[in-house]
Order: C-alpha cells, then sequence, then structure tokens
C-alpha cells in the first residue's frame, strides 16, 4: 500500500465491517483515501473524535468524494 494520499471523500452512511482490517465509520466523517481497489473498495484512514488514528478498508459506495 501507498501512503500518498489520492483524494478524499465524506461519508454517506454509516458502515460496520465484518473484518478487522475494515475500517468503521458514521455519516459526515471525512476519509483520505490512500488506496483504490479494482472491487470498488478503498483503503483510507481517519483520525476519529478520541484523536485516535483509525485506517482500513471500506466500500467506496458508502462514501462520495469530497
Amino acid at each position: 500500500m501507498t501512503n500518498q494520499l489520492l483524494f478524499k471523500v465524506v461519508a454517506l452512511y454509516p458502515f460496520r465491517g465484518s473484518f478487522t482490517d475494515d475500517l468503521e465509520f458514521d455519516p459526515g466523517q471525512e476519509i483520505d483515501v490512500f488506496t483504490e481497489y479494482e472491487d470498488g473498495w478503498l483503503f483510507g484512514s481517519y483520525v476519529d473524535a478520541e484523536g485516535v488514528p483509525r485506517q482500513g478498508n471500506f466500500p467506496s459506495t458508502f462514501t462520495k468524494s469530497k
């Protein structure tokens, strides 16, 4: 995976992952995207309200480009 920021997205819907490497979020969360997979999933990160960095995979269909 690359550390270069590709683009940013904003969550439209809550996402609760099924795997430990999924990135969970709520609507309105801004996410930095670092990898775009061919299957429509993304790898990204954000810092939560408590200041804890979060990263993982999530479906692009739950977000929109910022």
